[in-house]
Order: C-alpha cells, then sequence, then structure tokens
C-alpha cells in the first residue's frame, strides 16, 4: 500500500527482446527501472553513481542521435 505500483502479476523481460538492441542499447527507457538497496547502502552515493550513469551514457547517447533530453 505504500508504494506507487499496483499490480496482480509481474513478469520479466530478461532474454526477450521486442526488436534487437533492445536490452543492450543505452537509448532505451521503455521501462521504469527499480532498484532494491540493501540495508546500510549509502543513498547519496547511489544517487551520484546512477547520475554518472544518466550523464555519461545516457544523455550522451541521446544527444549523438539528435535528441534534446528533457531530463537533466
Amino acid at each position: 500500500y505504500n508504494a506507487h505500483v499496483q499490480f496482480n502479476f509481474l513478469i520479466t523481460l530478461v532474454n526477450h527482446e521486442f526488436w534487437p538492441g533492445e536490452q543492450t542499447s543505452w537509448c532505451c527507457t521503455n521501462y521504469p527501472t527499480y532498484i532494491k538497496v540493501r540495508p546500510g547502502t549509502d543513498k547519496e552515493v547511489l544517487e551520484e553513481k546512477l547520475l554518472h550513469l544518466k550523464n555519461t551514457y545516457v544523455l550522451k547517447n541521446w544527444e549523438s542521435q539528435g535528441a534534446r533530453p528533457l531530463i537533466t
């Protein structure tokens, strides 16, 4: 009850791609991503690492494709 996700079932798309490269390309943002962290995880350090991934890979990939991302 304390989550925004309400569901009757979950499925995985591991090893199932709708188009070639869907699971290996930084351009794909089709699905929400959730992270389960270990107890004691420093969330500020994790956030810095995630922002680094976004800035290093996701945004640069979008920009190389001519996209103008709305997120920063």
